[in-house]
């Protein structure tokens, strides 16, 4: 009998930490998505480039008229990196995920999407 009620303690404490831990990760995600979504920029791109001696980090440097902003793709995966060039223009509201890219004539949206928004949907 008392192994029977070691195995279920064992299981139980098992079972509290797969759910501690998938709500500990959402939270995280929660927490930096908000922060993303909190960022507002515009400016064009003068530079792109991965951050070899900075934890290789995916950088945009856009400038304006009043100042330089360094906005940090990492962990993103929509494909906006891939896609800016030098000269873009490049629009991002408060509270919201979706980049404007103006190029010539072409105007495009991207919706920021990370890793760990994949993760909290397949949980």
């Amino acid at each position: 009998m008392s192994n029977y009620r070691l195995i279920l303690g064992i299981i139980g404490v098992l079972v509290l930490i797969i759910f501690w831990s998938s709500i500990e990760s959402k939270t995280d995600c929660e927490s930096f998505i908000s922060g993303i979504k909190s960022e507002k920029y515009n400016g064009i791109v003068t530079e792109k480039y991965i951050d070899s001696i900075n934890h290789m980090y995916k950088k945009v440097i856009l400038k304006n008229s009043s100042k330089t902003n360094i906005i940090l793709l990492d962990d993103e995966k929509s494909g906006l990196f891939r896609y800016l060039k030098n000269g873009d223009s490049i629009f991002k509201k408060n509270n919201s995920l979706k980049v404007h890219i103006k190029r010539n004539t072409s105007d495009t949206i991207f919706n920021l999407d990370y890793y760990c928004l994949t993760e909290i949907n397949d949980k």
